[in-house]
């Protein structure tokens, strides 16, 4: 039996508007080819579709439109009356006057006048991704219930085709965070073999001297050699401290004591721990207690004041406020401050702001990921902020005690 001819002509119709939009690779250029097919199909005036994310519109792609029309609307539509009504109720709604509907409500002054009206859902397993809009010009005629089959059909298309899109984002997506996580243990490799090369040569160097002229060498350069080794010995293992501390906080296997203390006169203890390398004033207007763990929080500030010795330049100081809901501990120098391009991941693991030979101080790069992962640990944040004219300024939030 043969196919009319016009009924034929339909379903190739159909068939090519499903491989158009199959072949796109994004939710805006799929929701853009739907409008202008379901456009082309129906003789519509204006089309337009919006794509959701967590209910709310994500995305509103419109065609029909002027640049002056366009340029008149003082803002996109925003999800009311019709547009609402297609995507709660899930299903095709069909008007021959679109005013004559009471929710045909919520468009932009300066909308092109609108007659007849066609809304379809866009559903993938019962999930409403977002909705196709037509409207005709007054007295441009109506949409029939063969334009609303089509437009359907195309809805249903677009549906696979959205989710296919977003399915290859959520690939694209996860394909650059393994390319990421590769990286980053290049760069641990590359890390771990400088950094512990280094000590190591320098052990092995002087045992062999040690060793090799133990009869010509004088008491005081055996010492100063059993001084480096001592010396790259604690190198070595506060690496490896690093390593396990980055390890344990990534496993969430690190489980802070909480306990209420004197934010000052920890901070005093610090600046103490520092006064034969460098003079590191406190300042602070009263005496705040912070709830957190002590023993992290210490190690934080030795890790900023440390860091404020190796790259920053004195004055260095210890910076104590107190905030309705918290404490706030700053870390201040004078140094040239950190490149604005690096502050992003400036406190993620391995990174540094300078690498190669232009490093002024080695180091593993784990340090201010581990000084995050402890101050979240008791609820705390950190952050970095540029000191004016020049300075690095390193904070640490931590909740006030009751």
């Amino acid at each position: 039996m043969a196919v009319p001819h016009a009924e034929a002509a339909s379903l190739q119709l159909l068939l090519d508007s499903f491989v158009a939009i199959a072949s796109e690779r994004s939710v805006e250029t799929v929701l853009e080819q739907a409008v202008d097919l379901a456009r082309l199909c129906t003789r519509a005036r204006y089309g337009a579709a919006v794509a959701l994310a967590d209910g709310e519109i994500a995305l509103f792609v419109h065609h029909g439109l002027s640049r002056a029309q366009v340029a008149a609307l003082p803002h996109e539509p925003r999800g009311l009356g019709m547009l609402a009504a297609v995507l709660a109720d899930k299903v095709a709604i069909r008007r021959d006057v679109l005013q004559a509907d009471a929710r045909s409500v919520g468009f932009p002054l300066n909308h092109v006048p609108m007659g007849a009206f066609l809304g379809v859902p866009v559903i993938h397993d019962d999930e409403v991704l977002g909705g196709l809009y037509l409207t005709k010009s007054p007295g441009q005629g109506f949409f029939s219930e063969e334009d609303e089959l089509f437009v359907q059909a195309l809805a249903r298309q677009s549906a696979v085709a959205m989710e296919a899109a977003r399915l290859l984002a959520e690939k694209d997506r996860l394909n650059d965070e393994l390319r990421a996580a590769d990286q980053l243990k290049t760069d641990f490799v590359s890390m771990a073999s400088h950094e512990l090369r280094t000590p190591l040569t320098s052990i092995r160097a002087a045992a062999t001297m040690i060793r090799a002229y133990w009869d010509a060498t004088t008491d005081e350069r055996k010492l100063d050699l059993l001084g480096v080794v001592e010396n790259q010995a604690q190198r070595l293992s506060h690496l490896v401290e690093n390593i396990l501390a980055a390890a344990n906080l990534e496993a969430g296997a690190v489980r802070p004591r909480v306990a209420a203390f004197d934010v000052v006169g920890l901070s005093e203890a610090v600046a103490h721990d520092f006064s034969a390398e460098a003079a590191v004033a406190v300042e602070a207007p009263g005496r705040p207690t912070a709830s957190a763990d002590p023993d992290h929080v210490r190690q934080i500030l030795v890790n900023y004041v440390g860091n404020a010795l190796k790259y920053g330049a004195t004055p260095i100081g210890i910076r104590v406020s107190e905030r309705r809901d918290g404490v706030e501990l700053r870390v201040l120098d004078a140094g040239e401050g950190v490149p604005e391009a690096f502050v992003p991941q400036l406190f993620d693991k391995f990174t540094q702001a300078s690498s190669g030979d232009t490093r002024r101080s080695s180091g593993s790069g784990l340090g201010l990921s581990i000084v995050r992962g402890l101050a979240e640990a008791s609820g705390g944040t950190v952050w970095y902020e540029a000191r004016h004219p020049c300075g690095s300024c390193f904070g640490l939030s931590l909740p006030k005690a009751d």
